[in-house]
Formats: C-alpha cells, sequence, structure tokens
C-alpha cells in the first residue's frame, strides 16, 4: 500500500481488500473526472475524490473496449491554491506509468525543484491550447514524520535587514542565469562568507539557531525533501472515513510558499504560527493557468 495514505488519514488499514473497497468508492464517487489524451491508441482517466476539504485520492486508469474502467494506480493528494512558484516548468513522463514529474529551477534559491505532477491532464490541456505561460504551480507536502521548532528570535529590522537580502539575491540569481560575471562573483563570495560565518559558529551554537529554513534533496528519489520552515498558517481537517484529524501547514521555506500536510499522530510538538516545522516531504505540485 501507498506509503503516504497514513498522511490523509489512513494508519490503519490492515489488508489490500479494505483499501479495494475505498478505491472503487472513490471510482465510484469522484467528485472530479479528468481525461487525457496520451497517444493515438492510450487515453487516461484520472478520478479524484476528496476526503476533506484539501485531501483526497486520485485513481488513475484507462477505459477498455467495452467501457470498463481498467485501474492502473493511485495516490493520495494535498490540493492547494497557493502561488509557490512561476518560473519556466517543464514536464516528463515517468518510465513506469502514465504520471509526470514537473521540474523547475527555483532562482530563489538557484535549486532545481522536482515534483510529482498532480494534474497533468489540465497540464496537457494548457500546453494544446499553449496558455502554459500564464500558469503557475501550486508545491504541496505530504510528510510522515515530522517536529515542531521553536522560531529564531528576530527584531522588526531583522527581518526587513532578511527581506532586502533575499530581494537582492534573488535579482543576481536572474543575473547568473544569464551569464552575468559580477553577479556570478558576488554570489560566490556571499556563499563562501556564510560558509565560513556557520564554520565558526557551529561549534558553540545549535544549528537550529543558525539556520532559519532548508530545502534539501533527500533519499534516492529524486522528488523527496527534507525541509524546515516557518509556520504562516494552521487548520485541521478530518479525514471522512476514519476521523484521523490532520494539519495542513502553510510554510515558507527559502521564500518558497507551500502547504504540508501531517497526520497528528505522526506530528511531535504543537503548530502555531510562527513556529518552524521540520520533516521529510514528497513534493507534489499542480500547475495552474488561471481563467
Amino acid at each position: 500500500m501507498h506509503k503516504y495514505l497514513r498522511t490523509v488519514g489512513f494508519r490503519d488499514l490492515k489488508n489490500k481488500k479494505e483499501l479495494k473497497e475505498i478505491l472503487t468508492d472513490v471510482v465510484m464517487t469522484s467528485s472530479d473526472r479528468s481525461f487525457a489524451q496520451i497517444d493515438e491508441d492510450t487515453r487516461v482517466a484520472v478520478m479524484c475524490k476528496n476526503i476533506s476539504p484539501s485531501l483526497g485520492i486520485s485513481v488513475c486508469g484507462e477505459f477498455d473496449e467495452d467501457g470498463h474502467f481498467v485501474f492502473d494506480y493511485y495516490f493520495p493528494y494535498l490540493r492547494s491554491f497557493v502561488k509557490s512558484v512561476q518560473e519556466e516548468i517543464s514536464v516528463e513522463r515517468h518510465s513506469s506509468q502514465v504520471s509526470f514529474a514537473g521540474v523547475c529551477e527555483e532562482v530563489n534559491f538557484g535549486v532545481i525543484l522536482i515534483f510529482y505532477l498532480q494534474n497533468f491532464a489540465g497540464y496537457l490541456d494548457a500546453k494544446k491550447e499553449g496558455t502554459l505561460s500564464k500558469s503557475y504551480v501550486s508545491l504541496t507536502g505530504l510528510s510522515t514524520n515530522g517536529r515542531i521548532i521553536f522560531p529564531l528570535e528576530k527584531s522588526s529590522m531583522q527581518r526587513r535587514s532578511q527581506k532586502i537580502y533575499s530581494e537582492k539575491r534573488k535579482t543576481l540569481m536572474q543575473d547568473a542565469r544569464k551569464g552575468v560575471e559580477a553577479a556570478i562573483e558576488s554570489l560566490s563570495m556571499q556563499d563562501m562568507g556564510i560558509y565560513n560565518t556557520i564554520c565558526k559558529k557551529i561549534m558553540e551554537s545549535d544549528v537550529y539557531s543558525l539556520v532559519d529554513t532548508t530545502f534539501i534533496p533527500c533519499g534516492v528519489e529524486s522528488d523527496h525533501y527534507a525541509i524546515l520552515g516557518e509556520i504562516l498558517h494552521v487548520k485541521e481537517e478530518t479525514n471522512m472515513y476514519t476521523n484521523d484529524k490532520i494539519y495542513i501547514l502553510t510554510l515558507n521555506c527559502n521564500d518558497i510558499i507551500m502547504d504540508v500536510a501531517i497526520n497528528s499522530e505522526d506530528l511531535m510538538g504543537i503548530p502555531a504560527v510562527g513556529r518552524r516545522f521540520k520533516g521529510d516531504i514528497w513534493l507534489q505540485g499542480s500547475i495552474h493557468v488561471p481563467n
């Protein structure tokens, strides 16, 4: 069974028979159905059902010649409309099944983000209609383990300085991508300065008192990350099947705003605005095209 089913509230599924009952209900009572023509002979159907206002399960498959739905795979999801990234996105199909990965370079910190694309049918439609240039990406994460960490103490002046620094660094990153040598040298000097400062302070300080937020690839799967982010908003949702309580945390990770879901049983600590969340996530994303 899918590892992240417990995130959306199915911690106690005992066997595949119980899972089949849930997936059958999703297909029969799905609230959102979409279709994608992959090639001349392949038309994929995606059946989605919310099990809470933001969480749900997608079941993907094809219709055979007799009109019967043939199950292929499923995945749990967290839906969001928060504008996380508005950079150029490339999408690649996975080799093992009809699913897709989104890839973008986030200029805020100069790394390539890879996420599991939730709404590939909508992406293919937007690509066909030529409206992708107006799109933006909402990033979400599903976590099976996490903890709450107290925030760093900052004055209003420090917060303003950090915002100014982030804007300047973003401008430098954009110039560096265009090949401006001065920007590349400036970024290199900044990184060396940060490295030297941390090396000096780490001997007598805890790492989480020096590092505010992080977004680091972890494990062998390309869309899994270890994150540390400031909590901007907290809400609770309940799985309609199991009554499990799920926390939906809106986070700021290196100036990327995203929503993360975690089962209340898997979270150590009490989430609150201003505190920080630390955990491993499976990164998902939806590509939205404004009407």
